[in-house]
């Protein structure tokens, strides 16, 4: 089975476009430990849903750095490519994946990759600096 067929024949959409929304059930368990982000989670406030926006994008900024430091590069890193499951943020499709410092263009497509979670995280009203954010991975692999 490729992660193709596992996606619906509509294809991906907005939560906002999505029939499946109340999700708290599933959350119920994981909190922060602050009363008001708990709270502002559950009812899916706007607050809430900036803060799990802001989760998402640390948690895939630490499994990008993982990554290069063990010398990969996806290559191709999109909102596409990132599943969430149990609270835990899954990379896929990896077959283009090279790494950083061997490939010719490896450096190029780690940028690529973090201006795409970038771009996705600025989309939700997160803040984001891919240059930033760039530099700061380029240092933990050279």
């Amino acid at each position: 089975m490729t992660a193709a067929t596992c996606w619906p024949p509509n294809g991906y959409r907005a939560s906002e476009r999505r029939q499946f929304r109340d999700d708290s059930r599933y959350r119920r368990a994981r909190r922060t430990g602050d009363r008001r982000t708990d709270l502002a989670i559950d009812k899916g406030t706007r607050a809430g849903v900036a803060f799990r926006a802001e989760q998402w994008v640390a948690n895939e900024f630490d499994d990008i750095r993982l990554c290069a430091r063990w010398g990969v590069v996806h290559g191709d890193l999109s909102p596409y490519n990132m599943l969430v499951w149990d609270d835990r943020l899954f990379l896929i499709d990896f077959p283009q994946a090279v790494d950083p410092v061997a490939h010719p263009d490896g450096f190029t497509l780690l940028e690529r990759d973090v201006r795409s979670v970038c771009q996705w995280a600025q989309r939700h009203s997160v803040a984001c600096d891919a240059g930033e954010v760039f530099a700061e991975v380029l240092a933990e692999v050279c």
